[in-house]
């Protein structure tokens, strides 16, 4: 192999931008009290808690409480709803 063929390779291998890092676990997350959760989080953390599929979601304050509220169908057709609190995750 030609030294500078090696070296071209080399160089090249090291302006490859690093891999993204991966985003934490939604209960790691959760667990993060100063770091208030998203709907997608949220979202994730009903799809590994509760036996289903998530068809409906948004976001809800009530009395300046924020919560995400999902609809999830369950495999026999029964429709649930389930909240997660904005702030810590916690599945209501």
């Amino acid at each position: 192999m030609n030294p500078g063929t090696l070296l071209a390779g080399l160089l090249a291998l090291g302006s490859v931008p690093p891999a993204p890092e991966a985003d934490p676990p939604p209960a790691a997350v959760a667990a993060d009290p100063a770091k208030p959760v998203t709907l997608d989080e949220a979202a994730a953390l009903v799809r590994q808690k509760v036996d289903g599929r998530v068809v409906r979601a948004e976001t809800r304050d009530e009395g300046g409480e924020v919560f995400y509220e999902f609809r999830v169908v369950s495999a026999d057709g029964r429709v649930r709803t389930v909240r997660v609190d904005a702030a810590t995750g916690t599945i209501r």
